[in-house]
């Protein structure tokens, strides 16, 4: 880790500048911060609060495979213990920075500060694939609930595989999805707030309907024999840590966010028992009425409800689950798109592009980020939805690893290298109290990625398929940072040749042409040597004649 700016990755990110411009003042001289955007600010409270809560819940739908994980006793252990360990500091230390540090990108300006461009920019590379793994991961559980309403089955085509046709559904709902995102941030968000009361509503009628039917030794069961499901520790951390990651994500837009230092604070510490409260209790309700593991594969959910209260609530789940799925997987997308747009706007700029489909993919029009990036990261999440949604989350998981660990160090190295930033919500203790409130996390998440490292279940046959996958991901944003600032140096040593040339011919005639004294002759004498010379030029022809 470094402090000063790595020559390596300088481009890849937004250009900083030194807190003696920056808009508030805070930090310390000669520090980099990176521009706080003041004329973008279109997100309040409500909105935030709608945005967080489908990237870190989004309700229980999906959350059924929890159960095919481990048993009710481990189950709920985790989640009453991932809260406190896990969610808790992660939402106090990004409503810190978030509050007191609100740039453009969040967690990947944050690292490239305390870390150097270097790694921010691998940072952004690994957020990115993270998040667009996890992206993929909603769409096919919409896909999975609407099956249970609806024969999808006619949508296969002819020999293909079983599966084919909610693969095919999940990707007509990515392009619905993207269609309505191109129509801006604002609308984004307003559909976004619709789709949080229209998932909570269903749910709360199924836990309070429920509650009565709580069976206390179904709740506390632990047998981990395969006859009843089994046990499967990667899974069952990495979907209790996944119900919660989304909290990283709340950095992102904190350069879009009205009054950061107010709103950070309100909607991190707000989404804490809210979430926590739609993981356990309409899972505890589940198990109550039906302690059959094997029955919990996503969907399940639906026969519950219909069975407690009736079909119309059985159906009401299907549609929620429908339009939760929908949220979330835009909430990823936000992420992913200001992730992909941190590095590529140092290279593509949008004023260049002055014709057709050009100007309208490069140019932001009120969608936050360039549509080119929306439409990109819908084609790529569409791709990976052929994949099945368990595998899906332990590969984000894994790869989202590092960010996390990135953004614990950045935490730790503001406390320590800027003491005296002014931070309108913060943890008291200043370097010890950071490393004592990020050590759980960083033990929580060194876990997981051993779980998942060790795990030799084959994936398209390949054995120990989460730790191939991660360093070949790795390994391709190594190779692809090398290249890029290969190329970079190239194109900048080009123009820096240009520029001397530039310098040495045009401005000299430019400065010549914009000085009027180079211009200034004596009239008069002009016009007497003009006389002269018709005068000679007649008598040389007289003499000729």
């Amino acid at each position: 880790m470094v402090e000063e700016d790595n020559e390596i990755g300088t481009q890849l990110l937004p250009r900083p500048r030194t807190s003696e411009a920056s808009d508030d003042g805070d930090g310390i001289e000669g520090v980099a911060h990176f521009a706080t955007p003041t004329t973008r600010r279109r997100v309040g409270i409500t909105g935030l609060l709608a945005l967080g809560f489908f990237w870190v819940s989004g309700g229980i739908f999906g959350n059924e495979a929890l159960l095919l994980a481990g048993p009710p006793a481990y189950v709920f252990v985790c989640l009453l213990i991932a809260p406190v360990l896990y969610a808790l500091p992660v939402a106090v230390m990004i409503g810190e920075l978030g509050a007191a540090l609100p740039y453009d990108g969040g967690l990947v300006a944050w690292v490239a500060e305390a870390c150097g461009s270097a790694v921010g920019a691998q940072t952004v590379w690994w957020l990115w694939v993270a998040t667009i793994l996890d992206s993929a991961i909603y769409p096919i559980l919409a896909a999975h609930y609407l099956s249970r309403r609806v024969d999808l089955s006619t949508l296969r085509p002819e020999g293909a595989p079983i599966q084919t046709e909610t693969r095919l559904v999940a990707t007509a709902l990515i392009g619905l999805i993207t269609t309505v995102k191109l129509g801006g941030i604002n609308c984004m968000v307003r559909m976004t707030e619709a789709l949080v009361v229209i998932a909570i509503i269903p749910v709360l009628v199924f836990v309070g309907c429920g509650l009565s039917t709580l069976d206390g030794p179904a709740l506390t069961n632990s047998d981990t024999s395969d006859e009843v499901g089994g046990y499967d520790p990667a899974l069952l951390t990495s979907w209790v840590l996944w119900l919660y990651s989304g909290f990283f994500s709340l950095g992102s837009l904190a350069g879009e966010v009205d009054n950061p230092r107010r709103v950070y604070p309100i909607v991190t510490l707000s989404l804490i028992p809210t979430v926590a409260l739609f993981c356990i209790a309409p899972l505890a309700v589940s198990v109550s009425i039906d302690s059959n593991r094997t029955h919990y594969h996503a969907g399940h959910f639906d026969s519950i409800a219909t069975s407690l209260v009736g079909d119309w609530l059985g159906v009401s789940f299907v549609v929620a689950a429908c339009l939760s799925q929908i949220g979330l997987f835009n909430g990823d997308m936000v992420v992913a798109e200001r992730s992909m747009a941190s590095v590529f706007d140092t290279y593509i700029h949008g004023d260049d592009a002055q014709w057709g489909i050009t100007r309208y993919l490069l140019i932001e029009n009120g969608t936050g980020v360039a549509p080119i990036y929306i439409v990109f990261n819908a084609i790529v999440s569409a791709m990976l939805t052929w994949f099945s949604y368990e595998d899906l989350i332990q590969f984000q998981m894994m790869q989202s690893a590092l960010c996390s660990l990135l953004f614990l160090y950045a935490f730790c190295w503001y406390k320590f290298r800027q003491p005296d930033l002014h931070r309108p919500f913060s943890v008291p203790g200043n370097t010890i109290g950071a490393v004592l409130l990020s050590s759980p996390v960083a033990i929580l998440t060194l876990a997981n990625m051993w779980f998942c490292a060790v795990d030799e279940t084959p994936i398209f046959g390949i054995p120990y398929a989460k730790l191939v996958m991660f360093g070949i991901i790795t390994g391709v944003g190594v190779l692809g940072h090398v290249l890029i600032f290969s190329c970079d140096t190239h194109v900048r040593r080009g123009k820096a040749s240009m520029k001397a040339q530039y310098s040495l011919v045009v401005e000299p005639i430019n400065d010549l042409l914009a000085s009027p004294d180079n211009f200034d002759f004596d009239t008069a004498s002009l016009h007497s040597s003009s006389s002269e010379t018709r005068e000679t030029s007649s008598s040389g022809v007289n003499e000729l004649s």
